[in-house]
């Protein structure tokens, strides 16, 4: 599983897959008949979200990779499946005066990796719904989900996460199903495409710069430079900005940068 997640040695075999996802989906099960017999509610609810969160990571990474690739095999609907399934149950909306929720909002590490995995997860199954042209009733929910992702990571950047990604990536997807279904030309989609870009990188500079103001802490003068050029490259000029090539499939890659500025595959800060 470990070799799996940090992309080491040959890629599994679905029968591999099958075993190894068996195998959590018991070891999830025995955890949810334990952590009941606590008494303390709180303490129970709290044991069981982070119980879930360690063993759905590693689901979510396993089967994530292969849910996009249904158009090739039927074969990978189990996987598009438990992919979804694991993302909607990290989603869950953040719950008032709530331990986990809050460490889900304010951590890093895992925490954050895992909220853009379970985001993107959500996103792609989005896309993929649109491009089937499946049922409204099914899409609108995949809607609700996006919508509460990229809403959870507005609730981190007023917190202080200066990562912008995930949110506009988010945005443009969201931007995708609103419009889906109309006769647009390829430009008028990138041109859509970017000004979600825009809008979404407006929203979230001034996030960062009320977070910044009302912060006891300061601000470096790198960090409010980086910010500053890189909202006036996105938002300085539109018709520049619906030039460049937008890619959804590069929009539902994670790299590095989305999680926390380095050079590492983002699936390491998953251990």
């Amino acid at each position: 599983m470990l070799r799996r997640m940090n992309g080491l040695g040959k890629p599994l075999e679905n029968e591999g897959i099958l075993m190894l996802s068996a195998k959590l989906s018991a070891a999830g099960r025995e955890i949810d008949a334990q952590v009941p017999a606590d008494p303390d509610t709180r303490t129970a609810s709290c044991k069981r979200s982070m119980a879930s969160l360690l063993l759905r990571r590693f689901l979510l990474v396993l089967h994530r990779p292969l849910a996009g690739r249904i158009r090739e095999n039927a074969l990978y609907y189990h996987s598009r499946k438990m992919s979804f399934d694991s993302a909607m149950a990290l989603l869950k909306p953040p719950l008032v005066n709530d331990t986990f929720s809050y460490i889900m909002l304010r951590g890093g590490g895992l925490f954050k990796s895992c909220l853009i995995h379970a985001s993107l997860a959500l996103a792609s199954e989005l896309l993929i719904e649109i491009e089937e042209h499946g049922s409204g009733t099914y899409r609108q929910m995949l809607v609700d989900a996006v919508r509460e992702a990229r809403q959870q990571w507005v609730r981190r950047i007023k917190f202080g996460d200066p990562n912008f990604r995930l949110h506009m990536k988010l945005s443009i997807v969201l931007d995708q199903a609103e419009f889906a279904g109309e006769e647009i030309s390829q430009l008028q989609q990138q041109q859509r495409m970017a000004q979600s870009t825009k809008e979404s990188l407006e929203l979230c500079h001034s996030l960062i710069q009320e977070h910044v103001i009302s912060a006891p802490t300061t601000i470096s003068s790198e960090d409010n430079e980086w910010i500053s050029q890189g909202l006036h490259l996105a938002c300085s000029s539109e018709p520049n900005l619906s030039r460049e090539c937008f890619s959804l499939n590069d929009i539902l890659q994670i790299h590095g940068p989305d999680v926390d500025e380095s050079v590492f595959d983002s699936n390491m800060l998953l251990l």
